[in-house]
C-alpha cells in the first residue's frame, strides 16, 4: 500500500527529493507541511472569525500603543527630575511635578496594561469558541462515507491541534508581542 501511495505522488522536487510530512509515520499526501511562511488565505479564513470582534481588537491595540508610549515616557520624566530638581535653585517644584507625572504615568501604565491583557483575553476566548462551533458545524455536515474512510483518532487529533495552536497564539503574552511588532513595524 505504501509503494502504491508513493507512486501516486507527483510532487518529487528538482533535486529528487520529497517535501517533509506533517506526522512522523504519515502516508497521507494532503497531510504535508507546505514551506510557505504566509499565507493570505489562512489569514482571511481567520480574519471572518476576528472580524465580530474588530472593536476590541482596535481598543487592545490602542492599549498597547498607551501602554508602550507609557514606558517611553518613565526614562524621560525621571531623567526631568534629575535635571531640574536636584539644582538648589527651586528645585523642589520640579521635583514635584516629575513626581505627580511619575504617578500619573505609572497609573496609566498600569491600566493600559490590565486593558489589553483583558481585552485580548476575552477576544481570544470568544474567537476560539467560534472556531471550535464552527469546526463541530462543519463535522456534523460531513458525509457519512468521508466518517468510514477517516480514522477517528487522526480526525480528532487534527481538529484539536489546530485549535490549540490558535490557543498558544492567542494567549497574551504572545499576542501582544505580535501587537508591538506589526505597531512598531507601521511606525517605521
Amino acid at each position: 500500500m505504501a509503494e502504491e501511495l508513493e507512486t501516486e505522488r507527483s510532487d518529487v522536487r528538482e533535486d529528487g527529493r520529497r517535501p517533509p510530512r506533517a506526522v512522523v509515520g504519515s502516508h497521507r499526501v494532503e497531510e504535508e507541511m507546505f514551506g510557505k511562511t504566509f499565507d493570505g488565505n489562512i489569514v482571511k479564513r481567520i480574519w471572518a472569525f476576528v472580524h465580530p470582534y474588530r472593536r476590541q481588537v482596535w481598543l487592545s491595540v490602542a492599549a498597547v500603543l498607551t501602554f508602550t508610549a507609557m514606558q517611553l515616557l518613565i526614562p524621560l520624566i525621571i531623567r526631568y527630575a534629575i535635571d531640574h530638581g536636584m539644582q538648589p535653585q527651586g528645585g523642589h517644584s520640579a521635583l514635584t511635578w516629575a513626581m505627580v507625572t511619575f504617578l500619573v504615568a505609572i497609573l496609566i501604565n498600569y491600566g493600559a496594561s490590565y486593558a489589553q491583557e483583558t481585552l485580548v483575553g476575552n477576544v481570544a476566548e470568544e474567537v476560539l469558541f467560534d472556531i471550535r462551533k464552527a469546526m463541530f458545524s462543519h463535522l456534523q455536515r460531513v458525509s457519512l462515507s468521508f466518517m468510514d474512510k477517516t480514522e477517528v483518532g487522526r480526525l480528532m487529533s487534527r481538529l484539536q491541534g489546530d485549535v490549540n495552536s490558535m490557543q498558544e497564539f492567542w494567549k497574551p503574552p504572545s499576542c501582544r508581542s505580535a501587537i508591538s511588532r506589526c505597531c512598531s513595524a507601521l511606525s517605521s
